[in-house]
């Protein structure tokens, strides 16, 4: 008789500045039946996907002469506008890749919570520029599958702001 084995990993990690997400499917087939030789093959998938964000986002300032601070809570819309599949298949000592733009079971749209909090320099009551942190996380999943993730993203804001 025969006896086969099969193994399979999934692991799923998020790079949360650059809007990419990794997932890396690895699986090992051995089959022991007489004169049948052992097939092994490595699978890795990658996948690289970009959002529009469209902020909505409500502020408060508290004003000095020339200091203040800004907090600020919102909404983020995010429209899927790009999407790349590749797909490695690793098999004694050599690799072919396939590629794919098939947006796939991502969704298209999907909404995020925001905040910030920023040092203002106001240079007139009504013109102004501010730095600061900001967080934003994901209120749905990216996509519709087994395996869920909740895009979130810290980063650095500035801008010049001018009040009517």
């Amino acid at each position: 008789g025969s006896t086969s084995s099969s193994t399979v990993s999934i692991a799923a990690s998020t790079a949360a500045t650059s809007g990419a997400g990794t997932y890396s499917l690895s699986s090992t087939l051995t089959n022991t039946a007489p004169a049948t030789k052992i097939y092994k093959a490595d699978y890795r998938t990658e996948q690289t996907f970009s959002y529009l964000k469209l902020p909505l986002i409500a502020q408060y300032h508290y004003q000095g002469k020339k200091l203040g601070i800004a907090v600020g809570v919102g909404i983020e819309n995010n429209f899927l506008m790009a999407s790349l599949t590749k797909i490695y298949v690793i098999n004694n000592n050599s690799t072919q890749v396939y590629q794919s733009n098939d947006k796939g079971t991502l969704n298209s749209y999907f909404c995020s919570a925001a905040a910030s909090v920023s040092l203002c320099y106001y240079f007139y009551p009504e013109l102004f520029c501010s730095i600061g942190p900001s967080l934003s996380y994901a209120l749905g999943t990216v996509n519709n599958s087994d395996i869920k993730n909740n895009f979130y993203s810290a980063g650095l804001q500035f801008g010049l702001f001018r009040r009517f």
